[in-house]
């Protein structure tokens, strides 16, 4: 029996090498997998427990300090001057600042710009007159 199972290795070794290579890549593949959703689902459970905080900090809030608010003598008051809604005898006071007179900037006398054949006239014949004998 040994003897067949040796004899066997030796006749199919190329085809068994090659069925472990297919085999390590497809587990591979799996192992690779099972990692990605295992950190997805870690990512996910930690994003659900940062809503979860954020949404009770929200409720404790309201209950432990805005509800109290909106229940106090004062809140119709407090209520009505951050909407700008005035009570009887009140008025709205502005304070304006003084406009300091400006300086008045002068402007730049305007310069008459040669057009480019003046001034390529006027560069040659700069060129010109200091080649020339003047004479």
């Amino acid at each position: 029996m040994l003897s067949d199972i040796k004899s066997f290795i030796k006749l199919y070794a190329p085809y068994l090498k090659r069925g472990f290579l297919i085999f390590s890549g497809i587990f591979m593949l799996v192992a690779v997998q099972t990692y990605v959703n295992y950190t997805t689902i870690i990512e996910k459970t930690l994003q659900v427990q940062e809503q979860t905080k954020k949404v009770k900090d929200e409720i404790s809030y309201f209950n432990n300090f805005q509800l109290k608010y909106l229940n106090s003598s004062h809140a119709k008051r407090l209520l009505a001057h951050e909407n700008n809604i005035l009570e009887p005898g009140e008025a709205v006071i502005l304070f304006k600042a003084k406009k300091e007179p400006q300086a008045k900037e002068l402007l730049p006398a305007e310069t008459l710009q040669n057009t480019p054949r003046e001034e390529r006239k006027s560069f040659f014949s700069q060129k010109i007159s200091a080649i020339s004998p003047e004479g």
